[in-house]
């Protein structure tokens, strides 16, 4: 209960922390930013997992240190009963950990900087319209909101489908690396019966090895899966930090300065036909 008690307090602590250093930033980055297609997609990143991911990482600190302890404790009694068999578990375990960084490196290519990042951006502009009252007003006033509506479910279609191709991909390659671990699991099971049978072991030290090399390799695994969730996160977390570092205000070159007098406007070879804008005209 204490644990979860900091834990949560850290959580909270960190996720005021960050959310108070964006407001600030924001209230200091020259607007003319925001007229980058290249920074309206980073704030884009930042706004949707940025601060959050962050806030996560902090929080699951604690769960990592958990399965690193129980990893250095299962280690050390494989090791001293057979060092060749704690190799065969890591060396087997060690592709799963290679799937999870290459399907979060592909997650950051859906959702992040990838090809799909100037329709993230789009998708949450045009989404935040209908937030909006005065916006969505105007929408309804100018009939644009079948426009939108279909905007919008034309970009989640792309998303959703480089998602789900993305999930098709992980699932096969995670099922070929489960099926590597487990049969090293399997393979240590069939070893140590050997032993039983030929009576070199007892059945209640057979009983704990096979504990230890699975505990050992359970624990092995959810680290090696929150390492390659981490990676994808600390993707996002560097596109915050990008957004903390921008410059408050951005050195204009190359600027035009205006005359006090407004330049002549001058109209030549223009014509207007009176009876199509006689209304406009009187108006």
């Amino acid at each position: 209960l204490v644990q979860n008690l900091l834990q949560k307090r850290l959580y909270f602590h960190a996720s005021e922390t960050f959310d108070m250093m964006m407001v600030e930033k924001r209230g200091v980055i020259d607007i003319s930013q925001y007229e980058n297609p290249e920074f309206s997609n980073l704030v884009s990143r930042v706004n949707e997992r940025g601060v959050y991911v962050i806030s996560d990482r902090v929080y699951n600190m604690y769960l990592n240190f958990g399965s690193a302890v129980s990893l250095v404790v299962a280690s050390i009694i494989i090791v001293t009963n057979s060092w060749w068999i704690f190799l065969l578990i890591l060396v087997t375990t060690i592709p799963l950990f290679i799937v999870e960084t290459k399907y979060g490196q592909n997650q950051w290519f859906v959702w992040g900087e990838g090809i799909n990042a100037e329709k993230r951006r789009k998708f949450f502009e045009f989404r935040s319209y209908f937030d909006h009252l005065p916006v969505l007003t105007e929408l309804k006033l100018f009939r644009n909101l079948k426009y939108f509506k279909n905007a919008i479910t034309v970009l989640l279609r792309d998303f959703f489908s480089a998602q789900i191709k993305n999930e098709r991909k992980n699932a096969s390659y995670k099922a070929l690396s489960l099926i590597l671990s487990q049969g090293a699991i399997a393979f240590t099971i069939y070893y140590f019966a050997l032993q039983v049978v030929d009576g070199t072991i007892t059945l209640g030290r057979f009983t704990f090895m096979i504990a230890s090399i699975t505990g050992f390799q359970a624990a092995l695994m959810g680290l090696f899966s929150s390492l390659g969730r981490q990676y994808q996160d600390y993707l996002f977390v560097e596109d915050y930090f990008t957004f903390i570092d921008t410059p408050a205000f951005i050195p204009k070159t190359g600027t035009v300065r205006l005359e006090k007098e407004s330049p002549e406007i001058v109209f030549e070879n223009v014509s207007f036909t009176p009876h199509i804008y006689a209304k406009a005209v009187n108006r």
